[in-house]
């Protein structure tokens, strides 16, 4: 049996795959700063909807003003 002799293979032109490689490390950048911006958005909406939820319910169970408030957040935290 005769020996194995690796061929050595040419390595492909750096510079189209650098190229590709930056490519696709910009893709995903970019893809991941969109998902944040959304996260982010999603999360604003979200307090906002909590903040609403919590101002509608002083309105209507205790008539809205400060003092009432103020008795308001006491009681939700003794119950959380």
């Amino acid at each position: 049996m005769g020996k194995l002799v690796r061929q050595r293979t040419e390595p492909a032109p750096s510079s189209g795959l650098d190229a590709l490689l930056g490519q696709l490390r910009a893709l995903i950048q970019d893809a991941r700063r969109q998902a944040l911006r959304a996260v982010d958005a999603v999360q604003v909406c979200t307090c906002w909807e909590i903040g609403r939820e919590i101002r509608d319910a002083v309105r209507h169970d205790l008539g809205g003003t400060c003092s009432h408030f103020s008795q308001w957040t006491c009681l939700v935290t003794e119950r959380c």
